[in-house]
């Protein structure tokens, strides 16, 4: 398979794995999700920058191999999905209109850092921001230790563009969705042969046909560096916030995937952005 598809797919199950890097995220070090602060209001537009799951690609079958953004769990407009946006604007009606979807298929940091720069170019200021999951970045090839400073720079930068450039956003890191037991039973029983390799990230071992946990937990330790520096970075920025592990909570089904493919359904999306909006927004409906 493409090496693209191979470290998303290894990097969404090693993070999975790695529950203590997610807690770390939200923990007194960090910035977590919060109630928007006295005199505040919803955000008038949304924005998303990320990958394949916000773009909802492949969630349409009458064009598979397609981004369908009607379906993204963050700025989509199908009633289906009911996204972060369409419950924004059932809150503050200003809102309508203002979805943003800048993200791009298997974008890494460079590509994130890309759409950063792209939005503050945008006419209308979109105040809430959702970055999405940064998984492409991950190697498994043993170079990843020399890579975490490289990367949370980036990420540093990503922040910085999007604070100077923006006014007053509110930006929130998306953490992994589910677990690493319902990410792997549900790969398995999707498409098995995305996950199954040799690679030290590979959650199947082909030769006993089987999960490995150990391989899980190898990759886990090296997300656990990634999401360490991610939430130190987020942490020196005043308008960064966690979602404080809300997507953690998501209970992962096979119907939440297409099958025979690792991207999420339509019901996939709309679980991700029903676990998400009282994390963005605590006591909304």
């Amino acid at each position: 398979m493409p090496s693209r598809d191979r470290s998303r797919i290894a990097a969404a199950l090693a993070r999975a794995a790695a529950l203590l890097v997610l807690a770390s995220c939200s923990s007194p070090g960090g910035s977590t999700a919060s109630a928007p602060s006295a005199g505040s209001r919803f955000a008038d537009g949304v924005a998303v920058l990320g990958d394949s799951i916000s773009t909802a690609k492949n969630s349409d079958p009458a064009h598979p191999e397609q981004d369908a953004e009607q379906n993204s769990w963050a700025t989509g407009t199908a009633p289906a999905v009911q996204s972060v946006y369409l419950r924004l604007v059932a809150v503050n009606p200003a809102a309508r209109g203002h979805a943003l979807d800048l993200a791009v298929d298997d974008a890494g940091i460079d590509g994130v850092l890309a759409q950063a720069r792209q939005l503050v170019q945008h006419p209308r200021a979109h105040e809430l921001v959702l970055l999405q999951g940064i998984s492409a970045d991950l190697r498994c090839d043993g170079s990843d230790p020399a890579n975490e400073g490289p990367f949370a720079k980036k990420v540093g930068q990503v922040l910085d563009v999007l604070a100077a450039g923006l006014p007053d956003p509110d930006i929130v890191l998306v953490s992994l969705y589910g677990t690493s037991a319902s990410h792997a039973q549900a790969f398995s029983q999707v498409d098995p042969t995305a996950i199954t390799g040799d690679g030290p990230c590979d959650a199947i071992d082909p030769a006993t046909g089987k999960l490995s946990a150990s391989r899980i937990s190898y990759a886990g330790a090296l997300v656990q560096a990634y999401e360490s520096r991610t939430a130190a970075v987020c942490t020196a920025h005043p308008h960064c916030r966690t979602d404080g592990r809300a997507a953690r909570g998501m209970a992962l089904a096979p119907a939440d995937f297409v099958p025979y493919d690792i991207h999420f359904s339509v019901r996939g999306e709309h679980d991700l952005a029903a676990v998400l909006w009282p994390a963005i927004y605590p006591g909304a409906h």
